[in-house]
Order: structure tokens, then sequence, then C-alpha cells
């Protein structure tokens, strides 16, 4: 969701410069509404990717790093009233004439960033400048994520930004594709294009969604709309920030690319990134300290008329993982599966051990009962449920719950 940007400070802030233009007033389009043990493997038919998506969001949300506060969105009610409009005027307005002496904010200091990047690179890694250019204009979204990070502000791209970088830098070979949502809104009057950022992740690569057969395989990671982890298949039946059914041509693929578990940029030039975002951090509170600076007058105006989508976002505590345990505990890591565990209700939990075989749940709770902490488990159950499965019986969700 971007409704702030026109094309221009769109076409910095991704690199792109084919994508249309969008208007530059204010639009308030509002959205409708671990087993303990790697030893454990609790697999499902499905090959779908559960590869630290929930790590990649929970990194997104607690973020708090130069700026000293999580990432804030520039278009979100909630946002812009908790930070007296900073978040709206620190990632930038880009208005048209005769209003662009109003134009400020990181969005329209990318290109500076770059810069300052690759002249660093040069004279102080030894770079050839052509090598320098070509590592940071081929890897944009990762120079972003992590100026992102360090500033703490974007909105739908700066995050989607942010979550793909991390799924490629800290995953292996799963297909990561940042995605843009395409096409018009349906039943909108006078018409309103799909405006809205997102990652989803896949056992291979694909130039669009129409390739996935089994929507139900590929994974979405939504950081910005609530920090919200989905199936495909349910993303595309209405479970997106509009609330609208979408068909594979409303799904753009901007860019993709397998993890590796490498990072892309060295912590050299990861420093570089830092000590542009520092700079940039003190430039904006120096600049807010005036209230006659340009960033003081679009805060004011966007704290006093805070448009903007609803406020679900940066309200959001923990995950909205909204996949099925099966779904959940099909591929995920070791971290993530005692997650998921400590996180899931007793019903929820029992009623997915009860479709395993009996030695997968003998596995399970053996590790339990040899001293893993979960707070679902109480002793007494432990027991039950060993004595059942020492008599081979299937354990009705009931029994367990007493």
């Amino acid at each position: 969701m971007d409704f702030l940007r026109s094309n221009k400070g769109y076409t910095q802030a991704v690199g792109k410069s084919s994508k249309k233009s969008h208007s530059a007033v204010f639009r308030d389009n509002r959205p409708k509404a671990s087993l303990p043990n790697k030893a454990v493997q609790l697999h499902t038919v499905s090959p779908m990717q559960l590869k630290g998506e929930r790590a990649a969001l929970t990194n997104t949300r607690d973020t708090t790093r130069s700026a000293g506060e999580q990432i804030r969105r520039g278009n979100r009610r909630g946002s812009i009233s908790d930070t007296g409009g900073r978040s709206r005027a620190k990632l930038a307005i880009e208005y048209d004439p005769p209003h662009e002496h109003l134009n400020t904010g990181y969005r329209s200091k990318v290109q500076e960033l770059r810069n300052f990047v690759i002249n660093k690179m040069v004279a102080e890694a030894g770079y050839i400048r052509t090598n320098a250019e070509a590592l940071i204009n081929n890897n944009d979204s990762f120079l972003q994520a992590k100026a992102v990070e360090e500033i703490s502000v974007g909105n739908c791209g700066e995050f989607s930004m942010v979550v793909f970088a991390h799924l490629i830098q800290n995953t292996t070979g799963q297909w990561v594709h940042r995605c843009c949502m395409a096409g018009t809104v349906p039943g909108v009057n006078p018409p309103q294009n799909y405006d809205h950022c997102f990652v989803f992740t896949y056992a291979r690569q694909v130039a669009d969604t129409k390739a996935i057969a089994n929507k139900d395989e590929a994974t979405i990671a939504d950081a910005w709309d609530g920090y919200k982890i989905l199936t495909l298949k349910s993303f595309m039946k209405g479970q997106n920030a509009y609330g609208t059914t979408l068909k594979d041509s409303n799904i753009s693929i901007e860019e993709s690319k397998q993890a590796d578990g490498n990072q892309v940029f060295s912590n050299q030039i990861k420093g570089y990134i830092t000590e542009w975002a520092v700079s940039f951090n003190q430039n904006f509170e120096n600049d807010m300290l005036d209230p006659n600076s340009t960033y003081a007058r679009v805060a004011a105006d966007a704290s006093a008329n805070p448009s903007g989508f609803g406020t679900r976002g940066s309200d959001v505590v923990g995950l909205d993982d909204r996949r099925t345990i099966a779904q959940k505990l099909g591929n995920c890591t070791a971290e993530e599966r005692d997650d998921i565990i400590q996180t899931s209700s007793d019903d929820t939990l029992f009623g997915y051990i009860n479709t395993l075989s009996h030695a997968k749940k003998s596995g399970v709770f053996c590790r339990r009962a040899n001293g893993q902490n979960c707070t679902i488990y109480k002793e007494v159950l432990e027991f039950r449920v060993l004595a059942n499965l020492c008599c081979g019986q299937q354990l009705p969700v009931s029994t367990l719950s007493n």
C-alpha cells in the first residue's frame, strides 16, 4: 500500500522506470478491512516452503537499530498519529508542482544513498568504480533493506524489500519472489489501481503465479499488512490488504532470487549504508527542531490530517500466522518449530498430532518427557499421553484438554 508515491518517487525507490504514474494526491484508499528437536520431523505431503518466514517478519517487526525504533509506516494512520506525523515526513511525500518544494524524505534521497556507498567503496575499499556500481545497482533491494532498517520508516515497498533480503540471506534452497499487486480494484468508482507490495516463497522460480498449480504450496509473507503469513491460495481468495478475490494477473513478480544463506554485502559495505543512514537520521532530527523546516511542516500537516490506511500494522503484537499447523510445521526450521508448538493451542496442536502415526507421536512426547520446556504440557498430561501411546490407542483431543 503506497498511496503517497508518484511515479518519480517510486522509480527512485525501487530502481524501475516502467511503472504507471501514480497521483501524488492523498487517497484514503482504506483496505477492507517446534517440535523440540531436529530429530523429530513432522512433514506434510505438501512441499510448500516454510523456511524462515516467521523469523523474517519478526526481524522486520522488532528491528530497532540506528533510529532506535521499529520500522514505522508512512501511510498508516496509527503510525502517523503515534509519531506526530514524523513517519510520513521522514519517508517522503512526492508533491507535484507547484508544491515540489515540499518533496523531501528518504525516497527522494535513494540515489544519494547509492552514490554515497559507491564512492565509499571506491575511495576506501579499493573497488573499481564500474564494479562498485554494478554490485550496488544489481542489488538495490538489499541496499534499501539495510537503509530502511537503519532509518526505521517505510511503506509496503520498503517492508517487502526488508523481508525479501532477510529470507534470501538467512534461508537456503527456496525461491523468494518480491511482488506488487497489479490491475484495478473491482467495484470502486472512480477506478482505483491496486497498490501493494509483498513477498512469497516457493520451491522454484516462476515468472508468474499462473505457473503454481497448487497455490497452497506457496507462502505469502506480508510485513506491512500486520506481519501476516498465509498461503498464496488464501491470499488470492481474499485474505489480502484489499479483501478482494485476486486473479493471477493481479500479481506482478518484480524480482526473484534463490535463497543461499549468504550475505550480499560485506560488513564494510553494510557499514557504509549505516553511516549514511545515521547521518540521514541526524539531519532529520535537527530539521525537526525548526518548526519552519520542510520536515517539520510536512509532519505537522500529517499529524493534523492523518489520512491513510487503517491502524492495523504497527499496532500488531506478534505475528498473524494464518496457516494451519500442518502447513506451519511442514518444512520449518527447528527454531520456528519450537515457536509454533509453544504458541499453538492445546486443541490445535493435539488435533494435528492425532493425524500422525503412533511412532511419530511417541517421538514427540518422548522428546517432551526428556526435559523439553513447552508451556502447553502438564506432567499429568504427559503421563496420560504416553500411557495411551503404549496401548497403541488413538488420542481424542477432548481427553487431552481435560
